[in-house]
């Protein structure tokens, strides 16, 4: 059986504010975040996917993206 790991990616800058994922409860159903500042482009360029994928030894198309947006 496959496992997923469920991270996050933001086009935000880390913050020692708490991110809408903590606000919401909801930041404890997640292994990592990552943020578009490491690969200093932001979404949707390919550098911020393929950031991702490299960290977590996987392939771009292995990713599987979920948007919510207000």
């Amino acid at each position: 059986m496959e496992r997923f790991r469920l991270v996050t990616l933001t086009n935000s800058a880390p913050s020692a504010a708490p991110t809408p994922l903590e606000q919401a409860g909801l930041s404890v159903f997640f292994e990592q975040s990552f943020s578009v500042e490491q690969a200093a482009k932001f979404k949707p360029a390919p550098e911020t996917y393929e950031l991702v994928a490299n960290e977590l030894a996987v392939q771009t198309s292995d990713l599987c993206l979920v948007a919510c947006h207000l």
